[in-house]
C-alpha cells in the first residue's frame, strides 16, 4: 500500500471491481499464510459469542505467559495486543460486554509489563492510550449508564502499575456528576489510607482525579491529607489549579505561595499558573517580572510571547527587540538561543549568531541542530546551515560513532551541495579546505568513506 501511488479511495474502488468471489479466495489464501489475515477473518466471520470467547482466551494467554520479551522483539506482542483491541471493537453492538473485555485487557498490565522491556514505550501506549480510548467509546454506548461506573470502580483491585488510572482521568466523558459521586463513595469504602507510605492505594488517586473533575476542592484536600503526612509541592499545585479553575484566584495564589522555590520537579508548571493567577488578580508588575525571569532561565519563543502578553501594547516592540538582542549577543553559543532567534522570525540574527561562534557549535545536539539547519536553509542562510552540518559531521567522526556513519555521509553530501551556492565564507575554511582536513583527520575511517562513495560522493 505504501509503495502505491493511488489513494486509498482509488484502491478501494479497484478492489470492489474485482468482485466478492475473487476477493474471498485471495483472503482465504492470505489467511493460510499470515496470522494477521487469519485474525481479520476470525473478526469478520465468528459470531459475537465465539469472538468474545476468543478474546477471553487471548487475555488469559497474556496472563499466563512467562516468556521475557526484549525491546527489539516486541513487534509480535504489539500486534497481539492491537488484535485483541480490534476484536473487542468488533463487539461494539454489545457495548456492556465489550466494556468488560476492555477492563479485563487492562488488568493484564502487570503480567505484560513484568515480562517486557518497553523502552520504546509502544506497549505502554497501547494500554494507556488505545485501550483507554476504547474503554471510553464503549462506556458511552452502554444503555445501562451505571454499568461503566461499576466497571470503573472494579478496575483498581490489585492495580500495581497505575496505568488504569488513565481511565479515571477521563471519567467525566462517560459519567454524569451523580455517577461520579457514586464512584467516589464506592472507592472511599475500599481505599486503604496509609500516611506513612509513599506507595498509595490507586483508589486514593482515583478519588483525587474524580474530585478534580468535579472541581471539589474540599474532597481533594481531605483525601490528600488523609493519605499523606504532609502535602507535597505537586499536591499544592493541584489544589491551586483547581481553585483557579473555580474562579478563586486569591485562594489559588495562597496555595502557590506555599510551594518552596525553586520547585525543580514541577518543571515550571507552578510558574505557568502564577502568571495566570497574577493576571487575574491584576498584579501586572509582578506578572512582568516573573515572565522576565522565566524567559531568562529558558530563552525561547514561548517565553517571549508570555512576556509580551503581560506588557502594554505600546511597550511590546521595544521589549521584543531588547530580548532578541540579548539572545544574539550572548558570549557562548547556545542552540536554544539560535532556535529562539529563528522561531522569532529573525533567521538573519540566528545565522550571524551561529557563524560568529562556529567553533562552539555542538554537533552532539544533533536533534536540535538539524531543526536549526532545516530552518536556516530555506531562509537563504546557507553559510550558517553549513556550520550546522559541519558540526554534526565532525561530532560523529570525532566520536568514531560508526552506527551514525550513514548520517555523516549524508551530511557531507549536503555540504557539497551547499558549497556550490556559498560565495562568501566570511573567514571560515572554504569547502575544499574543509574536506582536505577531513581526509587528514579521518582518512582511516574506511567505513565512513565507503558509505560516502556509495551515496555518490566521488573524488
Amino acid at each position: 500500500m505504501e509503495s502505491r501511488s493511488e489513494s486509498a479511495g482509488e484502491i478501494r474502488q479497484k478492489l470492489l471491481a474485482l468482485g466478492a468471489e475473487r476477493l474471498a479466495d485471495e483472503l482465504l489464501r492470505l489467511a493460510e499464510r499470515d496470522q494477521q489475515a487469519d485474525a481479520v477473518l476470525t473478526r469478520l466471520l465468528d459470531p459475537p459469542e465465539e469472538l468474545a470467547q476468543s478474546v477471553r482466551r487471548g487475555i488469559a494467554g497474556l496472563k499466563r505467559s512467562r516468556k521475557f520479551i526484549d525491546w527489539d522483539e516486541s513487534d509480535e506482542l504489539e500486534l497481539k495486543l492491537e488484535d485483541l483491541l480490534e476484536d473487542i471493537l468488533s463487539l461494539q453492538q454489545q457495548p456492556e460486554l465489550a466494556l468488560e473485555l476492555v477492563a479485563d485487557f487492562l488488568r493484564t498490565d502487570q503480567a505484560t509489563f513484568s515480562r517486557c522491556d518497553d523502552s520504546s514505550g509502544i506497549i505502554g501506549s497501547i494500554y494507556s492510550i488505545d485501550a483507554v480510548k476504547l474503554f471510553i467509546r464503549m462506556a458511552k454506548l452502554c444503555a445501562d449508564r451505571r454499568h461503566p461506573a461499576r466497571v470503573l470502580t472494579s478496575l483498581f483491585d490489585r492495580d500495581e502499575w497505575g496505568i488504569r488510572l488513565s481511565v479515571a482521568d477521563h471519567a467525566e466523558e462517560f459519567l454524569d456528576e451523580e455517577l461520579m459521586q457514586w464512584c467516589i463513595a464506592q472507592l472511599q469504602e475500599r481505599a486503604v489510607y496509609n500516611r506513612d507510605s509513599y506507595v498509595r492505594d490507586p483508589r486514593v488517586y482515583a478519588i483525587e482525579t474524580l474530585a478534580c473533575q468535579l472541581r471539589d476542592t474540599e474532597l481533594l484536600e481531605f483525601t490528600m491529607r488523609r493519605s499523606r503526612r504532609e502535602l507535597f509541592p505537586i499536591d499544592k499545585l493541584k489544589l491551586a489549579q483547581l481553585y483557579f479553575a473555580r474562579g478563586e484566584a486569591q485562594t489559588a495564589w495562597d496555595w502557590l505561595e506555599q510551594i518552596p522555590q525553586p520547585a525543580f520537579n514541577l518543571h515550571d508548571r507552578d510558574d505557568e499558573l502564577r502568571l495566570l493567577v497574577l493576571d487575574a488578580l491584576g498584579r501586572k508588575a509582578e506578572q512582568v517580572k516573573l515572565a522576565q525571569r522565566m524567559l531568562a532561565a529558558e530563552p525561547g519563543l514561548p517565553g517571549l510571547e508570555r512576556l509580551l502578553a503581560a506588557l502594554p501594547q505600546e511597550e511590546r516592540d521595544a521589549v521584543r527587540r531588547k530580548e532578541l538582542d540579548r539572545a544574539a549577543q550572548g558570549r557562548n553559543w547556545s542552540c536554544s538561543s539560535a532556535l529562539f532567534l529563528l522561531e522569532a522570525g529573525e533567521p538573519g540574527m540566528a545565522a550571524r549568531y551561529t557563524v560568529e561562534r562556529h567553533e562552539q557549535v555542538d554537533g552532539a545536539q544533533y536533534h536540535h541542530l538539524r531543526v536549526l539547519a532545516d530552518g536556516l536553509e530555506p531562509a537563504g542562510e546557507l553559510l550558517a546551515t553549513a556550520v550546522c552540518y559541519r558540526a554534526l559531521l565532525d561530532s560523529i567522526l570525532e566520536r568514531k560513532y560508526s552506527k551514525a556513519y550513514p548520517y555523516a555521509a549524508k551530511y557531507l553530501l549536503r555540504l557539497n551541495a551547499l558549497a556550490e551556492k556559498i560565495g562568501d565564507w566570511q573567514g571560515l575554511p572554504d569547502h575544499g579546505d574543509y574536506k582536505l582536513n577531513l581526509r587528514v583527520e579521518h582518512g582511516k575511517k574506511r567505513s565512513f568513506w565507503q558509505q560516502y562513495a556509495e551515496r555518490g560522493g566521488g573524488e
